[in-house]
C-alpha cells in the first residue's frame, strides 16, 4: 500500500484493520519458548498494534499544539478539525469527558518515589494496591487529557508498560489480565536534563476494555460520533466473560 498522506491518522485507522482481521490467527500463535500454558501471544500483538495507534496522532498532532510551526513533523494542518479535537480532549479538562474514554475501564496511581523503583523487577506491590483501590477509577476519570495522554505515550515509547494478572501483580505465572502503562515525573537540573525519579504514574485497564478503546480511539479520530461510545469488542481476551476456562488465555 502506498504512502499515507496523513500518517497520524490514515496508520492507526490501518493499523486497526490489522488487529481486528489478525486477531483471530494470534489466537493460535504460541510462544515458541517458556509455558505455553499461558496461552497465545494476543497480548504481544494487542501491545504491539497500540504503540503507532497511540503515539502517531499524538506526536504528530497533539504535541505540535503551540510548538513551532516548522516542526518537521508537524500534521496540524493536513486536518484542522482533527488538530482542533485534539487539543481539546487533551488538554486541560478531564480525560473522563472524551467520548473515547470509558469511566470505570480505567485507574490510575500516582505515587512518591522514596527509594529506588525498577518494573523490570516485578510489578511493585504498592502499586497494585494503590491501582486496586476504588478511588483510583475515580483518579483516572478526573485526571487532565493531556497528563492522561502524556502517561500513555511516555510508557509507550519509553517501555514502561507491564503484564499483569488478574489480581493486578505481574503476569509471570498467569494469563495477562491487565495492562499497566508506568511514567516517570523527574527532577531536572537548571538545563533541563533529569537527575532525579520523584514520583511514578501508572494507569492500568483489562485487555477487553483496552481493545475496545483502540477502536473508540480510532473511531474519535476519525471524525465518530463525539456523544456516544461504540459496542463493546468481539475478541475473546482474558477477561470476558464468556471467555472459556479451557480456551487459550493471552501472553
Amino acid at each position: 500500500m502506498g504512502s499515507p498522506n496523513h500518517y497520524g491518522l490514515e496508520l492507526p485507522t490501518r493499523c486497526l484493520s490489522l488487529l481486528e482481521a489478525l486477531w483471530p490467527h494470534a489466537e493460535g500463535v504460541f510462544p515458541t519458548t517458556g509455558n505455553q500454558a499461558l496461552g497465545p501471544l494476543t497480548a504481544t500483538f494487542l501491545l504491539s498494534m497500540a504503540m503507532p495507534i497511540i503515539n502517531l496522532p499524538i506526536e504528530r498532532v497533539e504535541r505540535r499544539n503551540g510548538a513551532r510551526v516548522d516542526s518537521y513533523v508537524d500534521e496540524r494542518n493536513h486536518d484542522t478539525a482533527l488538530a482542533g479535537r485534539m487539543n481539546e480532549r487533551l488538554g486541560g479538562s478531564p480525560i473522563g469527558n472524551a467520548p473515547f474514554f470509558v469511566p470505570g475501564h480505567w485507574s490510575f496511581y500516582q505515587c512518591q518515589v522514596d527509594q529506588s523503583i525498577n518494573i523490570a523487577d516485578g510489578f511493585p506491590a504498592h502499586l497494585a494496591q494503590g491501582l486496586e483501590d476504588p478511588a483510583a477509577i475515580d483518579a483516572a476519570s478526573a485526571l487532565q487529557g493531556s497528563l492522561w495522554s502524556s502517561i500513555l505515550r511516555n510508557s509507550l515509547a519509553h517501555g514502561g508498560v507491564a503484564y499483569l494478572d488478574r489480581n493486578g501483580y505481574t503476569a509471570s505465572e498467569a494469563p495477562t489480565y491487565y495492562l499497566a502503562f508506568i511514567s516517570g515525573n523527574f527532577e531536572h537540573d537548571e538545563c533541563g536534563r533529569p537527575i532525579r525519579l520523584r514520583a511514578v504514574r501508572t494507569l492500568r485497564i483489562s485487555m477487553t476494555n483496552f481493545m475496545n478503546f483502540l477502536r473508540e480511539w480510532v473511531r474519535w479520530l476519525n471524525n465518530g460520533d463525539e456523544n456516544s461510545h461504540g459496542a463493546q469488542p468481539a475478541y475473546h481476551t482474558a477477561d470476558q466473560s464468556t471467555h472459556s476456562a479451557s480456551a487459550p488465555v493471552p501472553q
